[in-house]
């Protein structure tokens, strides 16, 4: 079981591991998860099918301005997302596993961002030489008489791309700092991070572009990395980055020594301008272009309304505090994990204080937003990833952050010694005399022991009240589980161990519920029928909200037509040609038997797709002939 003890075999029984490749089997965990997902799991309503539904129409239409959802400007979320699927389809084509992969990749962009984050809060000996001044350094440039395009072209375009390689490789060395690499190994390895990344949302972007901005505010990095990031927030989720940005801001100005010096007004007040200058060009380009009702929904309803009032996802303030305790699983079972971090934090370490505080201000600030979702708190989950991955290494300080010296311009620690006499950087090791088990992984094997003796068991039950799909869960996956259980507990030792079980785990489950995933969630079957009603000129409406969920699927070029339960046989009479979906919480007796059918879409409704001539043949009804026709339903190819 040499593999599966990995690097932290290395360093001792007790130890709990250094790992200085710890970026790189992050970087594999997330990677082999991503594919998992996209290989054994459909597209999942309705957010998943939704999102994928809008680039699908900016596909078809080319409008890459104004994203529609059939057929209307949609303006719930920012377009970075959609953008980011077309650029991929311009030359891979409409392919469903780039859509998919989009969001993954901007976690596994995290997971490097995370690293630098902690080899700038944390440098080993080998990062705290001063930079070695080029050519093209800025200030040489900026000294330079000729201030024309070829100064520009090298200030801002050149440099920036040399700066993105030179982080991109820092960040994949095998020399980098052990406390951000490690952070980025509990990162990849937490259940909440695995399972939210792998799903077409827009937190991940969103993290990433936080990640990036804060980076521009630590010592050692480019200004330019704030406005770049902060660019990336608020085209992929809105001006919720703001809340995240304030927040880190804050937290490194109060805590951090010498962080008033680099928190300048005039710096921040800078970097958020020019961050918020392409989001708000888009913002009103579009709003110009898609009408007044567009403007209000994107300035008005979609920021005030769900901050104050949400008319979607409600809940109360402390919807949170559950929350938090999901972000740490499986870290959260880990006693010899707790104990190190009980330690580091008695150091008086004031960059694992300003991260406490980083991520107890995002708390409590989207804590007072309307709208919550457990995916809101995705950028806070590498706050708490460098807070562990700093204390499961244990570095002693090294005097400087980065490459500006600056805890040690602070005057912070006060060294007692000369540098000669300084000790080597040491793997966290517990103290002596700890008890074996708190060194060991049994809790969290035991956790995931007692998830696989639920799988085998609950969908055996035959319980009323659980989804049907979850009834039709195979028998292999619990077995298998409580395996892996026992492997954790025997020979597992240290991060990575924990790490490459969750990652297995959550392959495990994405492999055991494909089948009834796709049973009660894929509406490929209902698409493809509704497709053919379109390809021949015919209709296709659906009763109560459409959120785009036969879009993608069935790859339609016209919009499925929205009505309400009370005019749909009027619908039907006038539209015999076309054809209707019905959702219900069991089948309809006087429709007949449909085209097609899921009997338990999502796991609790009945949908089907239905000839609009069998409805209206069924009802035997007739509207009156003073009634106006319903409109035709514009082409999403135009």
């Amino acid at each position: 079981m040499a593999w599966f003890n990995g690097i932290d075999r290395r360093a001792g029984w007790t130890s709990l591991g250094v790992g200085r490749s710890h970026l790189a089997w992050a970087l594999l965990i997330a990677a082999a998860i991503a594919v998992a997902g996209i290989a054994t799991r459909p597209v999942l309503p309705v957010d998943e099918l939704r999102y994928l539904a809008v680039a699908w129409e900016m596909h078809l239409s080319g409008n890459w301005l104004v994203p529609t959802l059939d057929g209307q400007p949609y303006s719930h979320k920012p377009p970075l997302l959609f953008w980011l699927i077309n650029l991929g389809w311009l030359v891979l084509g409409p392919v469903e596993w780039w859509a998919r992969a989009v969001a993954p990749l901007a976690g596994m962009a995290c997971l490097v961002l995370t690293a630098a984050i902690g080899r700038r809060l944390w440098p080993t000996s080998d990062e705290v030489a001063p930079r070695p001044t080029t050519a093209l350094s800025a200030d040489q440039s900026a000294e330079e008489p000729n201030h024309g395009r070829r100064s520009f072209c090298a200030r801002w375009v050149v440099r920036p791309a040399e700066h993105l390689l030179r982080f991109s490789l820092a960040s994949w060395r095998l020399g980098g700092s052990s406390a951000g690499n490690t952070a980025a190994l509990v990162l990849a390895g937490g259940w909440f991070w695995a399972v939210f990344t792998s799903l077409t949302y827009f937190d991940g972007m969103l993290t990433a572009g936080v990640l990036l901005a804060v980076l521009g505010l630590l010592p050692g990095s480019r200004f330019a990395w704030l406005p770049m990031g902060l660019a990336i927030a608020v085209l992929a989720k809105g001006p919720v980055a703001l809340v995240h940005l304030a927040a880190a801001g804050v937290a490194i100005a109060w805590l951090l020594p010498g962080g008033r010096d680099i928190i300048r007004p005039r710096r921040m007040v800078a970097g958020v301008v020019l961050g918020l200058v392409p989001p708000l060009l888009w913002a009103l380009a579009a709003s110009w272009a898609a009408g007044p009702e567009f403007a209000r929904d994107l300035w008005w309803e979609q920021q005030a309304g769900r901050a104050m009032d949400s008319f979607a996802h409600a809940a109360p303030a402390w919807y949170y505090l559950p929350v938090v305790g999901l972000i740490l699983v499986p870290w959260l079972f880990w006693p010899g994990a707790w104990q190190l971090v009980r330690r580091a934090v008695g150091q008086s370490d004031p960059a694992l204080r300003m991260l406490l505080a980083w991520s107890g201000l995002v708390v409590l600030g989207l804590s007072l937003v309307s709208a919550k979702q457990p995916h809101y708190l995705l950028p806070v989950v590498p706050v708490l990833a460098l807070i562990l991955g700093r204390a499961l290494t244990d570095r002693p300080i090294t005097g400087q952050v980065g490459q500006a010296g600056w805890l040690k311009q602070a005057g912070w620690p006060k060294q007692t010694g000369s540098p000669q006499q300084a000790s080597p950087p040491q793997p966290a090791t517990l103290p002596a005399g700890a008890p074996r088990w708190r060194d060991s992984l049994v809790l969290p094997a035991g956790v995931l022991a007692m998830i696989g003796l639920a799988a085998l068991i609950v969908p055996r039950l035959g319980l009323k009240h659980l989804p049907e799909w979850l009834g039709q869960l195979p028998l292999w996956p619990g077995p298998t589980l409580i395996a892996l259980a026992v492997v954790l507990a025997l020979w597992g030792r240290g991060p990575l161990a924990l790490a490459l079980a969750t990652g297995v785990a959550v392959g495990i489950g994405h492999a055991g519920a494909s089948t009834a995933l796709h049973r009660g969630f894929d509406l490929t079957p209902v698409a493809q029928v509704a497709a053919r009603y379109q390809a021949s000129g015919a209709p296709v409406a659906l009763i109560g909200v459409s959120h785009g969920e036969l879009t993608w699927p069935g790859r339609l070029t016209m919009p499925v037509v929205e009505i309400q339960e009370e005019t749909a046989l009027r619908w039907c009479h006038e539209h015999r040609d076309g054809a209707i979906v019905i959702r219900s919480d069991r089948p309809p007796a006087w429709t007949g038997r449909p085209l097609v059918e899921i009997p338990a879409w999502r796991g609790r409704q009945h949908l089907g797709l239905y000839p609009a001539a069998q409805l209206a043949a069924a009802a035997g009804w007739h509207p009156p002939m003073c009634w106006p026709p319903f409109p035709p339903a514009p082409n999403l190819m135009h």
